[in-house]
């Protein structure tokens, strides 16, 4: 990651890379000198292009533009053409800051008014790939007279105090973490004085606190909170220890309620242990217990998920009640979605789609009848600039099927996508219950004059077991015959979430050939490939196969 700045920022970069390695980032932060921006990105020998950054942050403080007068506008559309230059020059995903509200006896006149008007341009202006962290709200949240030191703005160009800067490094490791792979898929939720106020098997549903009613705001508030979060991508389930009927009661019988049945991709009442129930969700949705956060106001039942689902991400409940939850959760960085990809919008419906196609398995005696049931279809596109956020984000979280385990960045996959005759795919697959979306990946190199060297395998856990990699294989061999490529060289390295495809090159035909230090190699020789590998998953291609130009 690269770190840029109107001020200086050489005190932000070690404690950074220490946020990030608590938010489980190993990263390499190197910061640019003090008011280094145009001349680092736009000079082609600058040491920003022989960094070449996955990720480059541009910090600005409002100290530094001091007084801006008219200049504001002016000065969004430079920092939004500079973002742009940033992504199409270096292919790195930008992050930019707001400017903060500067203390009364540092503001220039006309300050309180042209600052929020600049950060909702920078806001509405800035390109795709580039996002905004809101140093403002911060600021705001800390209070001017704990954010700034002057004095170190005057000696050394630092807006920020140092008591500031862990919070600062700690809430920008968390959205940049969000920004790689948000942690949370699945909220499970509590009902009763969790989304209303009272208990429904009690009171009843009229005398519930929703809206109006008593402290009803602050529930539909943080009802408001989780429907925004479902529509970035995030599952709801709901786990109540009450009876169904009454548990369902409420969102049919009270128009105040932001939430619907339809929201929950699970919804669950019953007076079985919580941390039964929540193991039994996520094993339906094919879900890391690392992925579920678990909302409940008793703290019983936090205690009891934190023993038997240690995994599971509880956090402590609000002293002030459900009115400072949206706070909790903010600060914790679980809320965090900078970027949402349309896999993320269709993710519910995704997994309530693989719910019906596990209950239509329940009624086959045997795999293969349920596999050709489904009618797989499995369509190869080449990796593009419509679909290389979605390949970087598989690349990142796939663990399980998963043959080498690299995390390419989006600059090194782009670097390889121009090699002439590299085979560069990922596979959008669906079947006669929907689409499971953009899926899997590989990405095979030439090495010489007739070997294809295979980078990157991974496949998403939602199409385990559906033989989709068959297909994959069938349509790599498709490639190679055309271009000429008479091996292919696989190799696998060993994790501790990637045990289940150690033995699977040699299921396909590859022959051990030596090992080193971090993996073991396989050698494939494209002639013996069986005529039939694939049975189930129909081929569509978008992506061509033809051979190489004479």
């Amino acid at each position: 990651m690269a770190l840029l700045g109107s001020v200086t920022t050489d005190y932000l970069g070690p404690i950074l890379e220490a946020s990030l390695f608590e938010h489980g980032i190993w990263a390499n932060v190197r910061t640019g000198s003090f008011g280094e921006l145009e001349q680092a990105v736009l000079n082609d020998r600058s040491w920003l292009r022989e960094f070449s950054p996955d990720i480059v942050i541009v910090y600005d403080s409002a100290l530094a533009f001091e007084p801006l007068g008219g200049k504001w506008r002016e000065l969004a559309q430079r920092r939004s053409a500079l973002c742009q230059a940033i992504t199409s020059r270096f292919s790195s995903e930008t992050i930019v800051t707001t400017l903060e509200t500067l203390p009364s006896h540092a503001a220039p006149q006309g300050a309180p008014e042209c600052l929020p008007a600049y950060n909702a341009l920078l806001q509405e202006s800035l390109p795709a790939g580039a996002y905004v962290f809101d140093v403002a709200s911060l600021a705001s949240e800390l209070g001017t007279a704990s954010w700034f030191d002057l004095r170190l703005w005057t000696l050394a160009g630092q807006p920020v105090a140092l008591s500031a800067v862990p919070v600062l490094a700690d809430r920008l490791g968390a959205f940049i973490r969000a920004l790689v792979d948000p942690p949370i898929r699945l909220v499970v939720t509590d009902l009763d004085d969790t989304l209303w106020g009272g208990k429904v098997g009690e009171v009843g549903c009229d005398a519930l606190a929703l809206g109006d009613h008593a402290n009803g705001i602050a529930f539909i508030r943080f009802q408001e909170v989780l429907v925004d979060w479902h529509a970035c991508g995030a599952m709801l389930a709901a786990v109540s220890k009450n009876n169904l009927d009454e548990a369902r009661a409420p969102f049919f019988e009270r128009r105040e309620m932001r939430l619907g049945i339809d929201h929950f991709i699970d919804f669950r009442a019953s007076f079985t242990g919580k941390p039964v129930v929540v193991k039994e969700i996520a094993d339906n949705l094919g879900l890391d217990l690392g992925n579920v956060l678990f909302l409940d106001n008793d703290p019983h039942e936090r205690a009891e998920m934190r023993e038997y689902c240690p995994e599971v991400v509880v956090p402590e409940w609000p002293i002030e009640g459900v009115v400072g939850l949206p706070t909790i959760l903010a600060k914790g960085g679980w809320m965090l979605r900078p970027k949402t990809t349309d896999a993320d919008r269709a993710r519910h419906e995704m997994y309530r789609q693989e719910v019906k196609r596990r209950e239509t398995a329940m009624m086959y005696s045997d795999l293969e009848g349920f596999l050709a049931s489904l009618q797989l279809r499995a369509c190869f596109e080449r990796i593009d600039a419509t679909t290389i956020s979605r390949v970087t984000q598989l690349i990142v979280k796939t663990n399980q099927f998963n043959l080498t385990t690299r995390r390419r960045s989006r600059s090194e996959l782009e670097e390889m996508m121009a090699i002439p005759d590299s085979y560069a795919c990922v596979v959008d697959v669906r079947d006669r219950l929907g689409p499971y979306g953009h899926t899997g990946v590989m990405v095979a190199l030439p090495s010489g004059d007739d070997s294809l060297v295979i980078d990157l395998w991974l496949l998403s856990c939602r199409v385990m077991g559906k033989t989709v990699e068959l297909a994959m294989f069938e349509h790599l061999v498709q490639f190679a015959r055309a271009n000429d490529f008479r091996t292919i060289i696989g190799s696998y390295r060993r994790t501790t979430r990637n045990g289940s495809v150690s033995d699977f090159l040699p299921s396909l035909g590859f022959r051990h050939v030596g090992d080193s230090e971090a993996e073991r190699l396989y050698e494939f020789v494209v002639a013996d490939a069986p005529s039939r590998v694939n049975r189930f998953v129909l081929i569509g291609d978008q992506m061509s196969v033809a051979g190489r130009a004479s």
